[in-house]
């Protein structure tokens, strides 16, 4: 980072109370500091993320193929739908159980180019699963 956004970032991190919102997801001072070195990620980190996400997918022309294939370089719109953090964990819990046809109400996952879904490991790990239609694999 150039002095100056590391000044920012600094500041940013030394904030207290709520520092951010993002979509309906708000981050606070204690959220913030799970960001240093060594910090846990958590479920309102990862909901920003995935809301910060789904607003590139919508508004700009993010290239969805870095995401998956890093040597292909093309920049193109992607119709891509992100779950938040808990979708997993109740998906989990079988298919009536998660109700999914409330996760999925306006959305027609068959006409999406990707379906993003964050998985937590024991509250150790987070990684992600995606469904790409458009290479037709899970990945």
């Amino acid at each position: 980072l150039s002095a100056s956004e590391d000044e920012e970032v600094t500041k940013i991190l030394n904030q207290s109370g709520q520092v951010a919102i993002v979509g309906r997801y708000s981050l606070t001072d204690k959220d913030m500091e799970r960001l240093k070195p060594f910090g846990w990620l958590n479920d309102e980190i990862l909901n920003c993320y995935c809301e910060m996400i789904r607003g590139r997918a919508r508004h700009s022309k993010l290239d969805w193929q870095l995401l998956t294939h890093p040597s292909r370089v093309t920049v193109t719109n992607r119709n891509v739908l992100v779950f938040d953090s808990f979708f997993f964990s109740k998906l989990s819990k079988g298919y009536f159980e998660c109700n999914i046809n409330r996760w999925t109400k306006n959305e027609n996952i068959f006409a999406k180019d990707l379906i993003l879904i964050p998985v937590n490991h024991s509250n150790n790990h987070w990684t992600a699963a995606c469904i790409n239609f458009l290479e037709k694999r899970i990945e």
